[in-house]
């Protein structure tokens, strides 16, 4: 498929389907029960165009996988949270104050 047909039908799919903002609730449903046929259809076809839509589910899959692995109810601590030494704090402060990007 050349680049400007691919393209068309990217454009096609993006228009034809549901818009991010009514994916993403879907997205987060999805985890939490079985989507119906036609959700979960829709779901997935905008998600093979729409790029953004794909990484965000990647990224709440894997943020439920995370708070999985804490018990209900169990806290975590600041203290328990691994933080950077000085030493790496003290070298990346260093590369950004020298890098010619402004963030």
């Amino acid at each position: 498929m050349n680049g400007k047909l691919r393209k068309r039908v990217r454009y096609f799919f993006l228009h034809a389907t549901k818009s991010c903002n009514e994916i993403l609730p879907l997205m987060s449903q999805s985890l939490e029960r079985k989507l119906g046929i036609r959700e979960w259809t829709g779901m997935w076809v905008h998600m093979l165009v729409c790029r953004w839509c794909w990484d965000f589910r990647i990224q709440i899959r894997f943020l439920r996988t995370i708070a999985r692995q804490f018990p209900k109810g169990e806290t975590v601590t600041v203290a328990e949270v691994p933080t950077l030494s000085n030493e790496r704090r003290a070298r990346m402060k260093n590369i950004l104050s020298n890098s010619d990007t402004k963030l």
